[in-house]
């Protein structure tokens, strides 16, 4: 079904970009009746172009939000064994001496 629905949104988007002039020709056309001349003036009245005079700015990005946050969760850190540091821990590999 994804397939088919590809197709044919492909085969739309086709007609619509590539072929419009065709695809508008079709939908403006009746059963049975005759082309008919356009004059002029009604061709260069139907097109409106709107033309604006744009300058580059500075768009700041920055967002500044006040609040406040709460953890999601809690927790309790607290030793194995009861006791004092009484000194820095040893680096890993280093010399331990008796007493130390």
């Amino acid at each position: 079904m994804p397939l088919i629905t590809a197709v044919l949104v492909t085969g739309f988007l086709y007609l619509l970009v590539i072929q419009r002039d065709t695809l508008m020709a079709f939908a403006q056309a009746t059963v049975g009746a005759e082309p008919t001349a356009v004059d002029a003036d009604q061709t260069s009245s139907a097109i409106r172009v709107v033309a604006l005079q744009s300058t580059a700015q500075t768009v700041d990005s920055a967002v500044i939000l006040r609040g406040r946050t709460e953890a999601a969760r809690q927790v309790q850190v607290q030793s194995e064994t009861s006791g004092l540091v009484i000194s820095e821990p040893l680096r890993k590999g280093a010399t331990v001496a008796t007493g130390d």
